[in-house]
C-alpha cells in the first residue's frame, strides 16, 4: 500500500459554520445557513477549527464553508483529506 500524502490548506468560515465545526449544531443559526450546505460543499474533506491568531473581525469575503455572503467575522479553520 502506498503512503497517503495530506492535503490541505486554509479556509475562512462563518461564526456559525466555525461554532458547529467546534461544538455542534449552534442554538441560533442564522436562517440561511445548515449544516447540509456545510458538509456538501466540503464532501470528501474534514474542516477543524484553526489558529484563532488568524481569525478576521470582519470581513466581507463569502463563507467558505456555507457559502454566505454576509459579512461579519470570519473564523480560520484547517480542510483536509488524506490522497492516495
Amino acid at each position: 500500500m502506498a503512503d497517503a500524502t495530506l492535503d490541505q490548506f486554509d479556509v475562512y468560515v462563518c461564526i456559525d459554520c466555525g461554532y458547529f465545526l467546534a461544538n455542534g449544531m449552534p442554538d441560533e443559526p442564522d436562517k440561511d445557513w445548515s449544516p447540509d450546505k456545510l458538509k456538501a460543499r466540503w464532501d470528501g474533506y474534514h474542516l477543524v477549527n484553526g489558529d484563532s491568531d488568524k481569525d478576521h473581525e470582519f470581513s466581507w469575503s463569502p463563507c467558505e464553508g456555507c457559502g454566505s455572503t454576509l459579512g461579519g467575522a470570519r473564523m480560520h479553520c484547517v480542510a483536509w483529506s488524506a490522497k492516495d
